[in-house]
């Protein structure tokens, strides 16, 4: 400690940021119901549009309308920013 300050060994800081990164991974995911997180899934796998409507016996327009709710409940603009943002 100097002057009021607490200092962190950069392992721990490592772990806590490590930790904090897994818990707001867990609690985006739970945000998205099975449906949109077996989207989700396909997304991360790099399957198109078409490809997610095939596999899940989907139309087109529902797997867009499912990436959009996703996006509006994880708070994000593309499927980059949502694979990231419940990525560990």
């Amino acid at each position: 400690m100097a002057e009021g300050s607490v200092w962190f060994s950069h392992v721990i800081l490592q772990k806590t940021l490590e930790l904090a990164r897994v818990q707001r991974s867990q609690a985006n995911s739970q945000r998205l119901t099975p449906r949109e997180q077996q989207v989700l899934q396909k997304m991360r796998e790099a399957k198109s549009n078409q490809a997610i409507a095939d596999e899940l016996k989907l139309s087109k327009q529902t797997v867009r309308r499912y990436a959009t709710l996703i996006y509006e409940k994880l708070g994000v603009k593309n499927r980059v920013e949502a694979i990231i943002c419940v990525t560990p």
